[in-house]
């Protein structure tokens, strides 16, 4: 059981502030108890920054390098502030800054918190932090890394402690999300801009969530205040994330920078955040906020770090306009507690977990095994920022459904390592065809020369993954390892979308039908013959029964004609999408089935060709389905190889709904970002055949630069992941260019020796 503490810091004037300290629960005592009584915190003044000092009746009470901090010594305070800023820390700077707020803060009770019986016995404690969201002084502070004279309290040997920041709000129901969450990532420029890149390792670091189907994330890139309100509009997202340089503005109030309606940055503050957000009655449960690490060009400070706090009095303000949980992630994701934290915390909002319970015990399975928590500040940085109406303990999501999802998404083959990286335009137009929007039923992504090695079949199963937690169906067909399956005329191609299709139904559930473009080339005698397969009570064999026709209706001879079978697919189709209401959300009216093609381009053996016969039966605007309800198709192709001069011939002569995209390389600066992603995740898949596939691969602060030329220059083909990108990762390693931790062994070992962790 973990207790909470509220540790409250009341404003007195000038002089500083009154802290109180009363155990609030759960515990076998009076509720709202005083541990102690009240006493101050004394303010010294830093360039105009109000900052913690003992008061006069404390002085000379410690010693040690931390005193002259404790006794409010502008000049060793500035000192210290400015090379934490820089990161240019001194060996012992982050041990003498937790020194310091320790004994401004809990000095005079902390003794009295690991004395009380519950907390004693439990040896779980949280402490939240409390003062008004406009105390901006006070919320710059980095109070997670405060540390008594044994360690951090993050990590303390002797119990679990929990650093939490309450924020005064309006009471609201805050109720469990009811399926597969939706997560908006937003930024203020370009993904691969380097500017952000702490915070777009951020968004790396959680697309494993996106990927296990813990959530349903959408991207939108150099947003303006009127766009984040657009894409909440629309998508109703459950929690986001927004990557922005964080600033201070008029009267301590936090902002963001974002993209303004001249392209220039413009400043975002909590209440322009918070209209965005909630401009419909679907308000996010939480937000994240990453801080990014330098200051604008050619404005004061150009060129130095910005200073990672100036998110927090922001994210205390969005707490106090009505946003229940807010997670203000500044720090270098290089750091394992930073990794720690943050995914603990992940899987608490995205798996039904305590939140509070989940970060403690992420930052300290990191902290204990870290050599260098004395130097570096970046594990402290990640702070929680929770409206005080808020229980610690509520499930905000409901992982039952997602867990489904994702047994489904696997049995289709859809999920695979390492995490998806780059082709964000295609993802985005495959995802609107399944829109609302203007019609597009066909996308077309096509390959200069060879498509292999450019990653199609990955990208295909990529967008099935999406539309399948959207509530739609995916087909995908192919790729085909045997030639002698892959669809080279017409009655090839629909037995191969059908068979696919009567999987579908076995994945999920529901009962076969008989499609009419098999009904269609059936004798009337074979037809009721099927009918009575189908009233067979065990499904099984009404599917055995279709397939063996499907078989039959490829190997028959004559080539079909393809506007008739067009028309009974599209029916055929929508019956499927029906059909799949039953399974239960994401799926229901809005249904449709996306049919995913790979490399059509090999689809085709003279004088037959199963290509042909697909694009004779496309319509741009609606793919095999109908106006009332579409049944998109996106596929692969090389311009060049097989039968690719007549991908490229009709792509040309498309009418309006088709949308082309290139398979290329991937950017140098889209290298930068996305290997990187891959190298923040153990492939789990591949570590028992080489164990450099589980490690989690970092640059050191000092080798950044050159780590990052070199993912400039590896290859662009994605599937280089496979070998070469690993190969780097290993050689950097070596050379102690890169950091190689084990997340995932950190965490177990921390499991392992702390049975009682209740997560």
């Amino acid at each position: 059981m973990m207790h909470r503490v509220v540790v409250g810091v009341e404003e007195i004037g000038p002089a500083g502030w009154t802290v109180t300290v009363r155990l609030v629960g759960p515990h076998r005592g009076a509720p709202g108890t005083n541990l102690v009584a009240p006493y101050r915190m004394a303010a010294a003044d830093v360039a105009g920054r109000r900052v913690p000092a003992l008061p006069p009746e404390r002085a000379g009470t410690v010693a040690g390098s931390h005193a002259p901090l404790c006794e409010g010594d502008p000049e060793a305070l500035a000192a210290l502030l400015s090379r934490i800023r820089r990161r240019r820390n001194d060996p012992d700077d982050v041990r003498d800054y937790g020194r310091w707020l320790f004994e401004c803060l809990l000095g005079e009770a902390w003794e009295v918190i690991l004395g009380h019986p519950d907390i004693s016995v439990d040896h779980a404690v949280e402490l939240a932090l409390s003062w008004p969201a406009t105390a901006a002084d006070l919320h710059r502070m980095v109070w997670e890394s405060m540390r008594d004279t044994r360690a951090p309290l993050a990590g303390h040997p002797d119990m679990v402690v929990a650093i939490t920041r309450l924020v005064p709000a309006e009471p609201r129901t805050v109720g469990t999300i009811d399926g597969v969450p939706s997560v908006l990532f937003a930024t203020s420029v370009a993904l691969t801009d380097p500017t952000i890149r702490p915070g777009a390792m951020y968004m790396g670091l959680l697309q494993e969530l996106d990927s296990a189907g813990h959530c349903r994330a959408r991207a939108v890139n150099a947003i303006s205040v009127a766009d984040l309100q657009e894409a909440c509009a629309r998508w109703k997202p459950d929690l986001v994330h927004l990557v922005a340089h964080g600033v201070l503005i008029d009267g301590g109030r936090g902002a963001l920078m974002l993209r303004g309606d001249d392209g220039m940055e413009r400043e975002a503050d909590a209440a322009a955040l918070i209209r965005a957000m909630t401009s419909t009655e679907h308000r996010p449960v939480a937000v994240a906020l990453s801080a990014c690490n330098t200051a604008g060009p050619g404005g004061a400070g150009a060129g130095e770090p910005a200073d990672p706090t100036d998110t927090a009095p922001l994210a205390a303000q969005l707490v106090a306009g009505g946003i229940p949980v807010v997670s203000a992630m500044a720090g270098e994701i290089r750091e394992s507690a930073c990794r720690l934290y943050t995914r603990r915390l992940a899987a608490a909002l995205h798996r039904g977990l305590p939140v509070v319970q989940a970060s403690a015990h992420g930052r300290r399975a990191a902290l204990i095994g870290s050599a260098e928590p004395s130097t570096e500040i970046d594990w402290a940085l990640p702070a929680l920022f929770l409206a005080e109406h808020i229980d610690p303990g509520q499930r905000l999501i409901d992982a039952e459904r997602s867990g489904r999802l994702t047994a489904l998404a696997n049995s289709l083959r859809l999920r695979q390592e390492p995490v998806f990286i780059g082709r964000a335009d295609i993802l985005a137009r495959a995802d609107a065809t399944l829109g609302t929007g203007e019609p597009t039923g066909v996308v077309a992504v096509l390959a200069n020369g060879s498509s292999a090695g450019l990653g199609g079949p990955r990208l295909l199963r990529e967008i099935g993954w999406r539309a399948l937690r959207d509530g739609h169906v995916p087909l995908l067909l192919g790729p085909f390892q045997e030639a002698t399956k892959t669809p080279t005329h017409g009655r090839a191609l629909v037995q191969t979308l059908l068979d696919t299709a009567v999987t579908m139904t076995e994945q999920l559930g529901i009962d076969p039908f008989a499609p009419l473009a098999l009904l269609a080339e059936l004798t009337p005698e074979e037809r009721s013959d099927l009918q009575a397969d189908l009233a067979q009570p065990e499904p099984g064999l009404a599917r055995a029964s279709i397939r063996r026709r499907l078989l039959q209706l490829r190997d028959a001879p004559g080539e079909l004609i393809a506007a008739a079978v067009r028309d009974l697919l599209a029916t055929d189709l929508a019956r499927l999408a029906e059909r799949a209401a039953g399974w239960g959300a994401p799926f229901g009216e809005h249904t449709r089935v996306l049919v995913l093609c790979d490399d059509v381009h090999a689809w085709a053996a003279p004088p037959r060709s199963g290509l042909r016969f697909l694009l004779d039966m496309l319509d741009p605007a609606y793919g095999l389905g109908r106006r009332e309800r579409p049944a998109p198709v996106v596929f692969t192709a090389s311009t060049t190889e097989c039968d690719g001069t007549t991908v490229d011939e009709w792509c040309r002569n498309a009418t309006t709904g088709l949308r082309r995209y290139p398979l290329d390389d991937l950017t140098p600066e889209e290298r930068v970002v996305g290997y990187q992603w891959v190298l923040l995740h153990p492939w789990t898949a591949r570590r028992d055949i080489d164990p450099v596939f589980g490690g989690v691969y970092t640059p050191r602060p000092e080798s950044v630069a050159e780590w990052e030329q070199r993912l400039r220059g590896l290859a662009g083909r994605p599937t280089i992941v496979w070998d070469r990108l690993y190969a780097a990762a290993d050689e950097g390693a070596y050379w102690k260019k890169l950091r190689c931790d084990d997340d995932e062994g950190a965490w177990s070992t921390y499991v392992d020796n702390n049975p009682g962790y209740r997560l």
